[in-house]
């Protein structure tokens, strides 16, 4: 991935993931910037991976994540393009 590239999308995950535990992983991981692999996908499947978890990501409840902050960083992530 090109370096301008790259920038630019920790620069869209630091702005999506502002103040949520997913920071943790995806800006301070540069293999995990959303969305991984640019590819892009529908807010079934990421509101899917955020509450139920996947294979080393945690799950989120809506406690931790409100509905309405889910869908502006799918937004930011996915539909900013």
């Amino acid at each position: 991935m090109k370096q301008a590239k790259k920038i630019a999308l920790l620069k869209n995950n630091m702005k999506a993931l502002e103040n949520t535990e997913c920071r943790k992983c995806h800006v301070l991981n540069e293999n995990l910037l959303l969305p991984i692999d640019n590819k892009k996908i529908s807010y079934e499947t990421f509101y899917s991976v955020v509450r139920e978890g996947g294979l080393y990501m945690p799950s989120f409840n809506a406690e931790a994540i409100s509905e309405s902050k889910l869908q502006k960083i799918y937004a930011t992530l996915y539909e900013s393009k």
